[in-house]
């Protein structure tokens, strides 16, 4: 597993956005192949999506174009603020990318990026993440350690959920 370190400077645009990257990796035992279906099957297994409600608002599955609206929950079931999520880019069996941003206000804009790489050992599940946040300096380093965890938390969420699969238990 492999995650590159957040983004270490404060820039701040005119508009009040913060920019950060991440970026993560895990290793798969299957191919590409394999891996895509259950890759764009996201509610499956990432641990984020437990118990969300997810509403297609327009669009053909998995396909550029589509636009769902994403309703989380915390811990205790609580409604977490909804967000969109509309796909960008499918390149079967390479990468999917997406544009999250929030129902209401502007407390994020995220370009995220699901790929399948080949390897001689594997196949390389990568997250790129690159996020505009309004969030105050004070807070940044801690949001930006957090959300670099959370990353690669999903990546290796996602790897876990691959190998469960091949043996028969996902």
């Amino acid at each position: 597993m492999m995650s590159t370190p957040v983004t270490e400077s404060l820039v701040r645009d005119s508009i009040g956005w913060t920019p950060s990257f991440y970026r993560a990796e895990s290793l798969l035992t299957c191919d590409a192949e394999s891996a895509w279906k259950p890759m764009l099957n996201y509610r499956a297994w990432n641990p984020g999506f437990v118990g969300a409600r997810t509403t297609r608002i327009c669009g053909e599955p998995d396909s550029a174009g589509e636009i769902v609206l994403i309703g989380l929950v915390d811990a205790n079931g609580a409604a977490l603020a909804e967000f969109y999520a509309s796909t960008l880019q499918v390149v079967r069996p390479q990468r999917v990318a997406w544009y999250a941003y929030p129902k209401e206000g502007n407390a994020f804009r995220n370009f995220v990026q699901f790929a399948l790489l080949p390897t001689a050992f594997g196949t390389v599940f990568s997250i790129d993440w690159y996020a505009l946040d309004m969030v105050p300096d004070e807070l940044l380093p801690e949001h930006r350690t957090a959300a670099a965890g959370a990353i690669e938390h999903l990546a290796i969420a996602f790897s876990t959920y691959c190998a469960a699969l091949e043996h028969g238990k996902g």
